[in-house]
This record gives C-alpha cells, sequence and structure tokens, in this order.
C-alpha cells in the first residue's frame, strides 16, 4: 500500500509540474496566426495574439474601410488614425461585429490591432 500511494504522489507531482511548465509557456506566446497585408487590405487570424499589431492603408478623403471582427476569446481593440491626428475610429474590446470607417483626408494611416489573450480575426478592405 505504501508504495501505491508513492507511486501515485510521484504521479499527481509530475502532473502538476507538467500543467505548470505548459500554463507558463501558452502565457509567453505573443502571437499564433497568419497576417497578410498590402496597399487594399489588411486581414489578421489568429489563435493567439497578445500584442499589438500594425498595418498602413493609403487612403483617400472619404474613402471607406470596410472592418470586420470575429472575437471567439480574449479582448481586441483597434486604433486607426492618420499621423498624430484624431483617430478616424478607436474601439476597447469589440465583440465580433462589421462596420464601415471613412477617412477624413488623404494620407497614410496606421490601424493598430491590439489583442490580450484573443482569438479570432479581424479585416481591413478597401471599399
Amino acid at each position: 500500500m505504501k508504495k501505491f500511494l508513492y507511486f501515485f504522489g510521484i504521479i499527481l507531482i509530475s502532473l502538476v509540474i507538467v500543467l505548470f511548465l505548459n500554463k507558463n509557456n501558452t502565457k509567453n506566446v505573443t502571437f499564433n496566426g497568419n497576417s497578410v497585408g498590402d496597399k487594399s487590405k489588411y486581414v489578421m487570424e489568429y489563435s493567439v495574439l497578445n500584442k499589438e499589431e500594425c498595418h498602413y492603408l493609403e487612403l483617400e478623403k472619404n474613402e471607406e474601410i470596410e472592418v470586420k471582427v470575429v472575437s471567439e476569446s480574449g479582448s481586441v481593440s483597434i486604433k486607426i488614425q492618420k499621423d498624430n491626428d484624431e483617430p478616424i475610429y478607436k474601439g476597447t474590446d469589440i465583440p465580433t461585429s462589421s462596420f464601415v470607417v471613412k477617412a477624413n483626408n488623404f494620407g497614410r494611416y496606421n490601424i493598430t490591432v491590439i489583442g490580450e489573450k484573443s482569438k479570432g480575426s479581424v479585416s481591413f478592405t478597401k471599399k
């Protein structure tokens, strides 16, 4: 009986150590997914987004960007801004949604996506 309890204790301790190490390894992952961007679109799909990602789109005045967000878990925030101007869009903890954003002026707009333990996708397509 003592051998069984000793053996069971070692297995239990080993299991706890493995789970602890595995949890710490996934905590350090900042991005697991794919992103594609060019002059007309920016698309990201991710199983883990735990950092900030950026892409630039050059927009004409009044040109529109179609934004699609799929939020399966965690939190995703988005900011679309030209230089130091006021952002044309800024959202925090965005749920699954689809919307259109219009550029105020001609210029290069920075699209910033910040994930906190996020899983899902985002896409930005010029209309």
